[in-house]
């Protein structure tokens, strides 16, 4: 089998994957170097071939879930031309990308670890203009609703979906 073939992930990958899982259930500052080491198979300080520091880490699988929401953009604008179309693609990547992968909600409740970081202001950026995209596809779609309605009726829907992913289930 080719290197181009393979679909095992890099360890980098592995590193983001394991990193998100942990952070997701105990928090960025619950989470040892050596813990994460540990769950990866490797030595905390071996973390450091592949990340400059903890922090990179988190960076990392934020800049991840940033690249996926812009990837859902742009199938949910090459799917088709119709603002409900469109709409409709962006909400069911949205609640595939939160439920298929610990990564958006990591980013989202380890956000202020990054503030003041270089990449942060990067990050909130892709937020905004995915959030924008929501709200100019709305007002595409209602043209009468108020620009202030649309904002709030997207970050609302967001936040239905970030918190319902967070609630325990009582039901597989």
């Amino acid at each position: 089998m080719s290197p181009e073939s393979t679909t095992e992930p890099t360890r980098r990958e592995q590193i983001l994957d394991t990193a998100a899982d942990l952070f997701a259930a105990r928090g960025f500052h619950g989470v040892s170097v050596a813990e994460l080491g540990s769950a990866c198979g490797i030595s905390g300080p071996a973390l450091y071939k592949h990340f400059p520091s903890k922090l990179a880490i988190l960076v990392g699988i934020s800049q991840r879930s940033a690249m996926r929401l812009e990837a859902g953009v742009m199938a949910a604008y090459a799917i088709t031309p119709d603002p409900a179309g469109r709409l409709n693609a962006l909400v069911d990547h949205y609640v595939d990308a939160v439920t298929s992968s610990p990564d958006l909600l990591v980013g989202f409740v380890s956000s202020y670890v990054l503030a003041g970081e270089p990449q942060a202001a990067e990050l909130l950026a892709v937020q905004r203009r995915y959030v924008a995209r929501w709200v100019q596809l709305l007002t595409d779609i209602d043209a009468d609703r108020p620009p202030g309605s649309a904002v709030l009726a997207v970050h609302a829907a967001l936040a239905i979906v970030n918190d319902a992913v967070r609630l325990p289930r009582s039901t597989p």
